[in-house]
């Protein structure tokens, strides 16, 4: 079995992106993570996720504790994720919300390869990025 950094770096794709949701509908606690996951990797990164999965719960058997789907329209998925958003702001964004439950934690964040920091290293400029977008979509 195969660790999750040595896949990355085997395979020469990078640093993982991703970002991710905790969830605490009536109780049932979860966490519903967005990623791109090439399709070279897809089998041994499973295995990777169920074994890590398996040490840290103590469980021989996680049941179907981990559920992997393709996201072909990621900007639906991503409404999906979001979808705890405080509903005074769902409209803005054209997300239906729903009652994702309180959680102890940190409720959204991204892989650090998009981070903050990471933004900041690379000389992201939102303005700049957001001109850029609406002038390649002909908003402009």
């Amino acid at each position: 079995m195969v660790a999750l950094p040595a896949i990355v770096k085997q395979q020469d794709i990078g640093p993982p992106v991703a970002t991710y949701t905790h969830a605490n509908p009536a109780g049932s606690r979860h966490v519903d993570i967005l990623m791109h996951l090439p399709e070279t990797i897809r089998g041994t990164f499973i295995d990777a996720v169920d074994k890590r999965l398996r040490k840290l719960s103590g469980l021989d058997d996680i049941g179907d504790a981990l559920h992997l789907q393709p996201a072909p329209t990621p900007g639906t998925l991503a409404k999906y994720v979001l979808r705890g958003i405080e509903p005074t702001y769902a409209a803005s964004f054209h997300i239906n919300p729903a009652n994702e439950g309180q959680v102890a934690c940190r409720r959204t964040g991204t892989s650090r390869i998009v981070g903050r920091t990471a933004r900041q290293f690379a000389g992201w400029d939102r303005k700049a990025s957001a001109k850029a977008a609406r002038e390649a979509n002909g908003y402009e």
